[in-house]
């Protein structure tokens, strides 16, 4: 069964979008319990199968084109902005240290005043600049691996299924078992 497929200046389908539509309504119509509703059935999911194939075949060189362009812009924005961001990293180390050491120096101060029965609060010494500011945010880092509660983990789906594709049969937690799924092949998309 050959669908003629009438493409947009796009690249888009478009006469097949009715008969897509003709299709979705039609599933919901199929009880499966014939040998006809299955051979139906087949012949939708291959007809679908050839209309994606040509969905594809009109959009992969343009999308490979963009790709491509898109990678390109990357880069050079990425080299553009590579010596900014390095010299941003070392002027945010020298505020921080800057912000700490006065912080330590105005805490001393405050604790000799403190101690000499003074009321006096010590006001900051680091000047104020429109359009900055300094933040306390929470942060972690990862000391020891094995004392990660079980609820932060997240197990490698892809490493599994590698390492069963490879021949392990049992891993802990995981069932491994042989599952049936539809592959269609459409010649001459």
């Amino acid at each position: 069964m050959e669908t003629a497929i009438t493409l947009t200046d796009h690249g888009l389908p478009v006469s097949f979008k009715e008969r897509v539509r003709e299709i979705q309504m039609k599933i919901g119509e199929l009880t499966m319990d014939r040998q006809s509703d299955y051979v139906e059935a087949a012949n939708m999911a291959l007809e679908i199968k050839r209309y994606q194939k040509d969905v594809e075949a009109a959009l992969d060189e343009k999308i490979k084109a963009a790709h491509e362009q898109h990678k390109a812009l990357t880069t050079l924005r990425n080299m553009a902005i590579r010596e900014p961001q390095r010299a941003e990293k070392v002027l945010k180390a020298m505020l921080i240290g800057y912000l700490e050491g006065n912080e330590e120096r105005r805490e001393a101060l405050q604790k000799e005043l403190d101690e000499a029965g003074s009321a006096a609060i010590v006001p900051s010494f680091v000047a104020k600049v429109e359009g900055l500011s300094f933040v306390r945010i929470e942060d972690v880092e990862l000391v020891d691996a094995d004392s990660v509660p079980k609820e932060f983990l997240a197990p490698d789906m892809r490493g599994i299924r590698k390492a069963v594709k490879d021949g392990r049969k049992e891993i802990p937690g995981i069932r491994v078992f042989k599952r049936v799924v539809p592959r269609f092949t459409v010649k001459g998309a």
